[in-house]
């Protein structure tokens, strides 16, 4: 009879070893696909901060007197931080039946890997404009 020292042999460590790596070559995917999703949730929210801090400024200052007469309609583009191959646009239009009242449209486009991204904010601004 053959003595035998307790422990483990080397084919059962090969086959823990394969053991690991088809779990991981399973899980990698979704960490992947994870990363990705949370990179492209927090370039859809510095976008969506930054338009509505756009909104809040045109609020605040009264700026929509830009757009002096009826009916016209101004547009200024912006660069937003935080958010790589990025534009802004301001879209401010003045309706001609009320001049005091006007519709601000903010829009940020972006490229994330390779895919146009955007978001849209709308809002609507009464008084103050003669």
């Amino acid at each position: 009879m053959k003595y035998q020292k307790p422990g483990v042999s080397f084919i059962e460590v090969l086959i823990a070893l394969m053991l690991c790596a088809v779990i991981f070559s399973a899980v990698l995917p979704l960490i992947q696909n994870t990363i990705y999703q949370n990179q492209q949730t927090k370039q859809r929210l510095l976008a969506t901060e930054a338009a509505s801090n756009e909104i809040e400024k045109f609020k605040e200052s009264k700026i929509v007197s830009l757009c002096p007469l009826p009916q016209v309609s101004c547009d200024t583009i912006f660069v937003v931080d935080g958010i790589a191959n990025s534009s802004g646009k301001i879209k401010i239009t003045k309706p001609q039946t009320d001049n005091r009242l006007a519709a601000i449209k903010v829009t940020i486009d972006w490229s994330f890997r390779g895919r146009a991204q955007n978001v849209t904010l709308n809002t609507y601004m009464y008084g103050g404009m003669e």
